[in-house]
């Protein structure tokens, strides 16, 4: 096994590890599944998808550079969207 595929490995290891990171949290404080909760898992999907899709050169770089900034953008412009009282 070599440095790329190992970095796959991590990065495909993010997918079940978002999805069970917040259904413990939100179990253990009790709370229900948020638009926040949604956002990580979102996040956490979407960056190792694109990581791994550029390293097999199935994505080029400019597209996955667009992916990024364009999850960035929207992680970033929907901070005030949301109140957490």
């Amino acid at each position: 096994m070599n440095a790329t595929d190992l970095v796959q490995w991590i990065a495909a290891s993010a997918f079940p590890l978002s999805v069970i990171a917040v259904a413990v949290n939100r179990y253990h404080t009790r709370r229900g599944i948020g638009a926040r909760s949604i956002q990580f898992v979102v996040a956490a999907m979407v960056v190792p998808a694109v990581l791994i899709l550029t390293m097999r050169g199935l994505v080029g770089g400019e597209a996955s550079v667009a992916v990024i900034a364009a999850l960035v953008g929207f992680l970033f412009g929907s901070f005030a969207k949301f109140d957490d009282r």
